[in-house]
């Protein structure tokens, strides 16, 4: 009966904090990271193929438990999670990078998802319960319908998104901190027994993300700010989504929870440096 509920506010979670990103994201924000080619390659390889890589790579070294490994490749493979643009902009992020990079992740999701799960699944030799397919028209479903949705109202009805945007982002982040209480509930014995190996690599994954971001979003601190939190911040809702349809008897919510909560704590100080950065970097320009 939890899991039913579990399972249920996973989709709510998703569809609004989906919904909620388009309406504060007009299209228009897109075209700056699509004409430059090279940064959007270089964002896209961040945060759809290095972040995975890495976890592949920390649960082939480390003797971790199944639920572990499990939480944490879905969580590598769970990108755009909807509060990025706000965290970005608070480190110094430039906004119209953010957006465009958060809008074009998001879309690009539908594919990489699945096609990332599908993969995984084949090298572990294990049975994907969902195939391919069918996540993909759960991706399109829950996440690429109402992001679209919330894209269109923002442009044809400005005002009527500017009035609704405060409240279905306020439910969204209910929903989301419904679904993260529903799961440590659900798995608490096992989140207070996490190993040392297991924090160790949700550690290690988040620091190894924010790094590449952070190196490979170009000369720009402004760029490098956005895609360090970009590729280090994770879609819970989308990787909790995933383990209750392909995984349900594995308890892999406590490590999607538990790297929610590091990653935060792990990306503090890089934040505050970075908005040292950017406030020297202002100041300079001024003087």
């Amino acid at each position: 009966m939890l899991q039913e509920y579990v399972l249920i506010f996973a989709k709510l979670a998703i569809v609004f904090l989906g919904l909620s990103l388009g309406l504060k994201a007009p299209i228009s924000e897109t075209g700056f990271l699509w004409r430059r080619p090279g940064l959007a390659l270089r964002s896209l390889i961040a945060v759809d193929v290095l972040v995975p890589l890495i976890a592949l790579a920390i649960v082939l070294w480390l003797p971790l438990p199944r639920a572990a490994r499990i939480g944490l490749l879905l969580m590598a493979v769970s990108p755009g999670a909807p509060f990025i643009p706000m965290k970005s902009v608070h480190a110094g992020a430039e906004p119209i990078f953010v957006y465009g990079l958060q809008i074009t992740i998001t879309l690009l999701a539908v594919v990489t998802t699945p096609l990332s799960l599908e993969l995984l699944g084949r090298f572990f030799n294990v049975e994907v319960s969902v195939s391919f397919w069918a996540v993909t028209k759960i991706m399109v479903l829950a996440q690429l319908v109402p992001l679209i949705a919330g894209i269109a109202i923002r442009y044809f009805l400005p005002k009527l998104a500017d009035r609704i945007t405060p409240g279905l982002s306020l439910i969204a982040v209910i929903m989301l901190g419904l679904l993260t209480v529903l799961i440590l509930i659900r798995g608490f014995s096992f989140f207070l027994e996490m190993g040392i190996y297991t924090w160790i690599a949700i550690v290690l994954l988040a620091i190894g993300a924010m790094l590449f971001g952070h190196l490979l979003g170009g000369p720009a601190g402004t760029t490098r700010t956005g895609l360090a939190i970009a590729s280090v911040t994770r879609h819970p809702g989308l990787a909790l989504f995933l383990a209750l349809h392909n995984f349900p008897e594995v308890k892999a919510g406590p490590t999607i929870i538990a790297y929610l909560l590091a990653s935060a704590i792990v990306g503090i100080p890089y934040i505050r440096w970075r908005k040292n950065a950017t406030r020297r970097e202002s100041g300079a320009l001024e003087s």
